[in-house]
């Protein structure tokens, strides 16, 4: 079922029903997989993102998880339903105002 909601439900019958094995490039152009790196860059590629990610406010991370994770499945005005709300209360965080200050001070500089 997960595999029918990552890729195109044809390409998940296709997989389905052949078994085949999925090289790196096609699970990347199917949509399987977001990136890819070479074996030799894959551990500092992958730091490099788990940094990026770690270096985001944890609470507008974690309420974006819940709000994608809720989403799924909806239909699409609840889907926006749902992602709008969660805008709201993250826009609503002390954190965010903070960081929003921060920016509007380093575009004005």
């Amino acid at each position: 079922m997960a595999l029918s909601r990552r890729i195109a439900p044809a390409q998940a019958f296709e997989l389905l029903t052949t078994g085949e094995f999925v090289s790196a490039s096609r699970a990347h152009a199917i949509g399987l997989v977001n990136r890819l790196a070479a074996p030799e860059a894959l551990a500092g590629d992958t730091m490099a993102l788990a940094r990026q990610i770690a270096a985001k406010d944890p609470g507008a991370i974690r309420l974006g998880k819940a709000a994608f994770r809720a989403q799924m499945g909806l239909p699409l005005d609840q889907a926006y339903a749902l992602a709008g709300q969660a805008m709201v209360d993250n826009a609503m965080r002390p954190e965010t105002a903070a960081e929003i200050g921060a920016f509007l001070d380093r575009r004005n500089t």
